[in-house]
């Protein structure tokens, strides 16, 4: 089990359908017996003439090579989950591998090849044991991680990552409760939780209702880009960016006022502009880099100090405060370099409360 024994191809017999055909010709013209006669003296007996073929194929290659590769150390399954902050190695011993691998021929009609083929349903039996092991905060998406797996197999690695989705969930309305509040609090702007609850009215919550809370994989439309990771702090009113865990910046910010705050939750960079237009305020937004839909058509997002349309710089004086209408705001030239070292489907992380915006006396 788990090991590859290759057997040399091994060389046939054809008849020779011209020599034996003359043979036999021969043997009735002269009614002559080729070999002694049968018992009781019946008949006679022609030997056909036969050819050696040697072997198309005389070795077992691509295929021996790949499976000695692939069966030389076990196979894993990858299940890194940044929103839940789950990571787990999940991994099939070489004797399992075997039973996913089928050698088959591969004829042309100019080349003769042994290849590999992996037998899906057998390696979505695998996956089907895994999925219920990732808990009840994550899907294993069998169809894609199937996908990933005989890809990675096919190309003779070692690994597969998975892809993992997110269940929605309900939350009971309490006393008290508002439908931004509760929607804010779960990190999702309040259109989505309307979108996730079309018959519930925003200003009718009664106590005991039920609220779909949808799953966070919409606010997820790209794969997470890989080592690359944002951290925004309301309440230190701080941008870090990491690269493998490493800090390569430290910003001062500001996220947006009381009025109109930033959501605190778990988002990605979505799209980028070099200099976006907000025309619900009139201001040009350089460095911009969507964070989350505020509105179906309305992002919110990091962009640099913005521009009125008289060429004035706003919030300059603030900065380190709650300052914008829910954007988070970078000083010239941070951010810029944040734009161009984060590429769409960054994670961005936002935590904490941002403290009380200061009136015009205070700045």
């Amino acid at each position: 089990p788990g090991t590859v024994d290759p057997l040399p191809g091994q060389a046939g017999v054809a008849l020779d359908v011209e020599a034996s055909t003359a043979q036999v010709l021969q043997a009735l013209a002269d009614s002559a017996k080729v070999l002694p006669p049968a018992s009781g003296g019946l008949g006679g007996v022609v030997k056909l003439a036969t050819v050696v073929v040697p072997p198309r194929l005389s070795e077992p290659e691509p295929a021996h090579t790949l499976a000695r590769s692939l069966l030389a150390q076990p196979f894993t399954l990858v299940a890194d989950d940044p929103l839940t902050g789950y990571r787990a190695d999940f991994a099939a011993p070489p004797e399992r591998v075997a039973t996913w691998l089928r050698a088959v021929p591969d004829y042309t009609p100019d080349t003769a090849r042994i290849i590999l083929e992996v037998d899906e349903v057998a390696v979505r039996a695998w996956l089907d044991e895994i999925a219920p092991q990732l808990g009840p905060e994550r899907i294993l998406d069998v169809a894609e991680t199937l996908a990933r797996t005989v890809a990675a197999l096919a190309a003779g690695e070692h690994q597969a990552q998975s892809h993992i989705c997110h269940p929605e969930s309900i939350y009971v309305v309490q006393p008290g409760d508002a439908f931004f509040d509760i929607a804010y609090s779960y990190g999702f702007p309040q259109w989505r939780l309307e979108e996730a609850n079309p018959d519930v009215d925003p200003d009718a919550l009664a106590i005991g209702m039920e609220l779909v809370i949808p799953s966070i994989d919409v606010l997820f439309p790209h794969p997470l880009a890989p080592g690359k990771r944002i951290e925004i702090s309301l309440t230190e009113q701080r941008l870090r960016a990491y690269g493998d865990e490493q800090l390569v910046y430290d910003f001062t910010c500001s996220s947006g006022m009381t009025s109109t705050p930033t959501i605190a939750g778990q988002f990605q960079v979505l799209f980028k502009e070099g200099s976006a237009y907000a025309s619900r305020w009139g201001l040009e937004m350089p460095y911009f880099m969507a964070v989350y839909q505020e509105g179906p058509d309305f992002a919110n997002g990091i962009h640099e100090l913005p521009i009125t349309s008289y060429g004035d710089r706003l919030w300059a004086g603030v900065l380190g405060w709650p300052a914008s209408y829910g954007c988070i705001i970078l000083n010239v030239g941070d951010a810029e370099a944040l734009y161009n070292w984060a590429p769409v489907g960054t994670l961005v992380r936002i935590t904490g409360v941002a403290p009380g915006t200061p009136t015009y006396e205070e700045q």
